[in-house]
């Protein structure tokens, strides 16, 4: 025998030795960081850039809560999260919510009716954990924090979510809206700002066009938030016949508000025409992304603001 080879097997033999003298409670330490260490996380919530901003903040401090280390990752085209899970390529999911979930996953603690957290049935310790966590965490100040941390400025205080509350709800119960609903339209139009105002002649906290109104009949905050509301009241019945159901009629509302009712009901044609389903605001959306040169990605992006600020009103402000 080569006195290399003797050597190499030496090793080995002294190598394994180490390896057997180890105490068995530290090599099951390491097994468990090994198997522990990094679970993978999915996150597939389109077109709710507030829901998956949180929820990417809240994966990363379940990790440091359960000790372990998550990989998140945002899904795209092509990956389909519920089915990683069932292969246990993925350990959670932070989805929209399903219209139902394959047998074998189940969802961990509710904590909004648009999106859900998944986990496998059989992942008893993930599923506890987790429910924990998001039990403390939603219950806790910090969560409220973490929400407004997302927000970018669009919250001052917990308090109100303007000075224009008391007004709001006045417009809201005379219009039947949701007066946070409204909140987040007045937000984006104006920023809450009493003297905004376009170069289309659009006026104050709705910006409602002054053809008809005068500048300063517009300038009252109680005015203008009362056209503003009817308005939105207008469209809304404009597409009940169009709309599949209240949320995609709010969708095409939104959409009108800001574009138009004309050129939504160009965009509703123009999906129709490419076979796309022309009730449901997401399909029509993807056939104006198709149009080239069209200025319906702006509606496009207003529509998906406004329903995030509203989704974070809802959660920071009781009704």
């Amino acid at each position: 025998m080569g006195t290399n080879l003797r050597k190499y097997l030496l090793a080995a033999v002294f190598s394994l030795a180490a390896l057997l003298f180890v105490p068995l409670t530290t090599r099951q330490v390491r097994e468990e960081l090994l198997e522990n260490t990094q679970r993978v996380c999915y996150i597939d919530i389109q077109g709710n850039s507030l829901a998956r901003g949180i929820s990417e903040a809240m994966l990363m401090q379940f990790g440091q809560y359960s000790g372990n280390v998550n990989e998140i990752r945002i899904v795209k085209d092509g990956v389909l999260p519920l089915d990683s899970l069932l292969a246990k390529l993925a350990d959670v999911v932070v989805m929209a919510r399903p219209d139902s979930l394959p047998e074998g996953l189940c969802e961990a603690k509710h904590i909004s009716d648009d999106y859900v957290w998944i986990v496998r049935d059989d992942n008893s310790n993930e599923l506890g954990r987790l429910n924990t966590y998001l039990s403390e965490l939603t219950e806790s100040e910090h969560f409220r924090k973490l929400i407004r941390q997302y927000m970018k400025g669009k919250v001052p205080n917990l308090k109100e979510i303007s000075p224009y509350d008391a007004i709001i709800r006045e417009a809201a119960d005379e219009s039947g809206w949701d007066w946070r609903l409204l909140s987040a339209v007045a937000y984006h139009e104006s920023r809450f700002s009493l003297g905004a105002n376009s170069k289309k002649g659009a006026v104050g906290l709705m910006q409602i066009r002054s053809g008809k109104y005068s500048v300063d009949t517009l300038l009252d905050p109680r005015v203008n938030l009362s056209i503003g509301a009817k308005y939105l009241t207008r469209l809304g019945n404009m597409f009940q016949e169009v709309a599949a159901d209240t949320t995609e009629r709010l969708k095409f509302a939104l959409a009108a508000y800001n574009a138009g009712e004309g050129k939504v009901q160009e965009y509703i044609h123009y999906a129709g025409r490419h076979d796309a389903d022309s009730t449901r605001w997401d399909s029509v959306a993807a056939e104006i992304r198709q149009i080239p040169g069209s200025k319906g990605k702006q509606t496009i992006a207003y529509v998906d603001a406004v329903l995030d600020t509203y989704a974070a009103y809802t959660r920071l402000y009781p009704r």
